[in-house]
């Protein structure tokens, strides 16, 4: 009898492990699962972001599109342009590199002719730096380059960019806003860098690593807005400036480019 009497008690005790089982099986795959993931954002040097902006020397990007402007008797003016950005030098110390830069899309600035020319204008190549630290590049004006180039070649402190934000910070993505950071909270997202969206791939720049997306940006202002197309391992393959007020808007877009091999 008290054998039979254990026996029942195991079969009963199997029977609700049994039941148990099969009921935390059966709630497993009705209700939804919630999956997390951890998502982290890759570690970027300076050597990673001077790939992702391709700034080696001797590396070219050469821009046509047109500028419509006002001339002083208030006539609607339209100038066919090119203009071409280069890199010329670099300069390394401690954590930073200053690339020298000759050329920028929005050079067009106090060059442009009170009548069109016929053919297309080429301003003065404007002289200034990219300054890469860490995933940031900053741009730095021709009137700081060479106390900045020193600065740098000596790994020491530069209160030339004591207010300086950055002009990149990489890896893009869209929703990404950099600038100034008492402007970073502004909900109408003006006054710094925003990252409008990501774009199907275009061809160029260094496949190697799998097709890259392009990203618009924008900088808002009252007065005027930049707009720019970015491509990783390419860089600017457009630049658009619009003046809020009195008629001035440049569209430039990318036409040939040379990129040293790495």
């Amino acid at each position: 009898m008290q054998r039979s009497s254990s026996t029942t008690i195991a079969y009963l005790l199997s029977a609700v492990l049994f039941i148990l089982l099969l009921a935390s099986v059966v709630f497993y795959l009705v209700h939804p699962r919630t999956v997390v993931q951890r998502q982290e954002t890759p570690y970027f040097d300076e050597i990673s972001a001077s790939q992702y902006f391709p700034l080696a020397p001797g590396n070219r990007w050469v821009y046509q599109g047109v500028v419509k402007y006002t001339s002083s008797k208030g006539e609607l003016l339209e100038q066919p342009v090119e203009v071409a950005m280069s890199v010329t030098g670099v300069v390394s110390g401690g954590d930073a590199t200053l690339y020298l830069m000759s050329g920028h899309p929005g050079d067009f600035a106090g060059s442009l002719p009170e009548k069109p020319t016929s053919g297309r204008l080429k301003p003065p190549a404007q002289r200034y730096g990219y300054l890469v630290v860490a995933n940031k590049v900053y741009l730095v004006s021709e009137s700081d380059l060479e106390e900045v180039s020193a600065g740098v070649s000596k790994g020491s402190y530069l209160p030339q960019l004591y207010q300086t934000s950055p002009e990149f910070e990489f890896p893009l993505f869209p929703g990404q806003r950099f600038g100034e950071a008492s402007q970073l909270a502004r909900a109408d997202r003006t006054h710094f860098w925003y990252v409008e969206e990501k774009n199907p791939t275009e061809n160029g720049g260094d496949q190697s690593a799998g097709p890259a997306p392009v990203y618009g940006l924008t900088f808002r202002t009252s007065p005027d807005t930049i707009g720019i197309n970015f491509q990783p391992y390419l860089g600017i393959t457009s630049y658009s400036y619009q003046h809020h007020g009195t008629p001035l808007e440049t569209s430039l877009e990318l036409v040939d480019y040379y990129l040293a091999p790495r």
